[in-house]
């Protein structure tokens, strides 16, 4: 990936996130159990981040995963350049709330959980959403739309009211350095058949 990423002229590079938390140093498999990874671990990780920037110039972000938890950081964070924070909130848990109340809420959340990390580790932060509009999934990937019969339940006007009242919050904090929808994927669209 760093070599694509260095022939691309890609202003970044992403590497974490919670699929490769098992190989990280005191790692844990999904079910909480130890992942028993080796004690050179941090070495590992060290190594090919160096690696990583032979091959390739640019910036180089640690995905963290982020549904309303605590968030914890490799030793190595030091090595990158920023943090890319995949934020997952529930949405169920916010549907029944309006803009302001929903921006008061994502304030709070960015003061308690987010800033302690920038001021921790002294790195730029992004705050990179998923937000889908169909209820009851976790991520667009999970919708399959067939009929008109599995029609997942859609709400644009929620997935709006959560976007704006993030970026408000986002925008009142000069301390994170950008802002990522993830997620969209337009063929969705064009396959709804509500759309035919």
């Amino acid at each position: 990936f760093a070599s694509l990423a260095a022939q691309l002229n890609a202003d970044a590079l992403i590497l974490g996130e919670s699929s490769v938390l098992p190989a990280l140093p005191n790692g844990e498999l999904f079910d909480n159990t130890p992942s028993s990874v080796p004690s050179s671990a941090y070495d590992y990780w060290v190594k090919l981040i160096t690696e990583v920037r032979t091959r390739y110039n640019g910036k180089v972000l640690w995905a963290v995963d982020y549904d309303g938890d605590s968030i914890s950081m490799p030793e190595f964070i030091s090595d990158l350049d920023m943090i890319y924070v995949m934020w997952s909130l529930p949405v169920s848990e916010y549907n029944s709330m309006d803009e302001i109340s929903l921006a008061d809420e994502f304030n709070l959340l960015l003061e308690r959980d987010i800033k302690p990390i920038e001021e921790t580790y002294q790195k730029p932060v992004i705050i990179a959403i998923d937000c889908p509009s169909a209820i009851g999934t976790s991520e667009a990937s999970n919708i399959e739309i067939t009929t008109n019969d599995n029609l997942p339940n859609i709400d644009l006007e929620m997935q709006s009211r959560i976007y704006n009242a993030l970026l408000t919050a986002v925008n009142q904090k000069n301390w994170i350095d950008g802002f990522v929808s993830r997620g969209f994927y337009q063929p969705v669209a064009l396959q709804d058949p509500r759309q035919q």
